[in-house]
């Protein structure tokens, strides 16, 4: 695993735009140890379709996303989403939106409850770093930066924007059938509920096979230790007669 590096150090640069240090826009160590701007990798992507570093030219088969982060967990700094969207300098983000998912500073915060007041579930930034990976947004492996937003209600899959664009990827070779996230965990629910109803049933119907099957095989038992007991009289009769 890469490991993160000191950003103050001004001999760290990213091999695209060649921003130096803790100026980098959302830092991320490739596998070969150059370090690029999270924007600058994806805007190559975007260009050529190929993840590749700005500094020693080598191509990976990875998912940007998925890329370690360039800057020291021990940090345990959040920056403003807004700003790096941007390009701008980093501001730390002094509070969370469970509602468009965005880390905010102090500035921007102001303007998110003015433009969108109807967005009230708001989390202080502490509370958001105690429980990250429950609200971080997951990103698709497949389109490179592009937000999970939508499930199938056919196969159950989660999915992003671009696999819903008319493709037939489905099961079956149907087109994908689009429900929100919330919509289809409430659907995996009762499908959850139905599977296990089914399997109460069939649990108790291989009770009831198993149950008369033990019976038939102790009548069988029985019948038979009759008949062995039958026979033996019969060849004990017949030796008499026989003497």
């Amino acid at each position: 695993m890469a490991e993160a590096v000191e950003l103050s150090n001004k001999s760290v640069e990213c091999g695209y735009c060649m921003m130096e240090g803790d100026k980098m826009i959302d830092p991320r160590t490739l596998p070969c140890q150059h370090i690029h701007c999270h924007p600058c990798l994806v805007g190559d992507f975007d260009t050529n379709r190929i993840v590749r570093c700005g500094k020693c030219k080598e191509v990976f088969d990875v998912t940007i996303a998925r890329l370690p982060s360039a800057v020291r967990r021990e940090d345990n700094l959040h920056y403003c989403d807004v700003c790096v969207q941007k390009g701008k300098a980093h501001e730390l983000a002094v509070t969370y939106c469970c509602d468009c998912k965005k880390k905010i500073c102090t500035k921007h915060a102001e303007l998110h409850e003015e433009f969108l007041p109807e967005h009230k579930e708001l989390l202080k930034i502490e509370e958001y770093q105690q429980k990250a990976r429950m609200y971080d947004v997951q990103k698709c492996t497949r389109h490179e930066d592009k937000p999970i937003t939508v499930g199938c209600s056919s196969c159950y899959k989660v999915l992003c924007v671009d696999c819903m664009d008319g493709t037939k990827e489905c099961d079956e070779g149907l087109v994908h059938q689009p429900m929100s996230l919330k919509e289809l965990i409430k659907l995996l629910k009762i499908k959850r509920g139905e599977v296990k109803v089914e399997a109460q049933v069939k649990d108790g119907e291989l009770s009831a096979l198993l149950k008369d099957a033990t019976k038939v095989l102790s009548d069988y038992e029985r019948k038979t230790e009759k008949l062995i007991k039958q026979l033996h009289s019969t060849r004990d009769e017949q030796l008499k007669q026989e003497k």
